[in-house]
């Protein structure tokens, strides 16, 4: 099964995005993973946006090792890769340096 979707995921993963999302939420959803009979913690990085129709749409999902700031300027950076120009509004957490890692982003045009 999961052959057939892995494609699909693949695409989804790097489809080109809007240009101006007026609305980014950010977050980091923390999962305990078995791997090998180990259980570690694992962070989805997770961007909704809504899109200047007003529809709501999960634009990025990324598994990482913890949630830093360093990683969510590299999950951004992506998006800009993928097209995203312009964003109106973030909504984040108080994680120590995301607004760093947000005006990071923003000034390298």
């Amino acid at each position: 099964m999961t052959d057939k979707v892995l494609q699909d995921i693949e695409d989804w993963q790097i489809r080109p995005l809007d240009e101006i999302y007026p609305i980014l939420f950010i977050d980091a959803v923390h999962f305990s993973v078995k791997d090998d009979n180990i259980i570690r913690k694992l962070a989805v990085y997770v961007i909704i946006g809504i899109n200047c129709d007003g529809m709501k749409n999960v634009i990025s999902l990324e598994i990482g090792e913890n949630e830093s700031s360093k990683y969510w300027l590299g999950v951004l950076n992506s998006l800009k890769n993928r097209g995203v120009k312009d964003v109106m509004i973030i909504c984040a957490d108080g994680l120590s340096g995301i607004k760093e890692a947000i005006s990071e982003t923003a000034e390298k045009e």
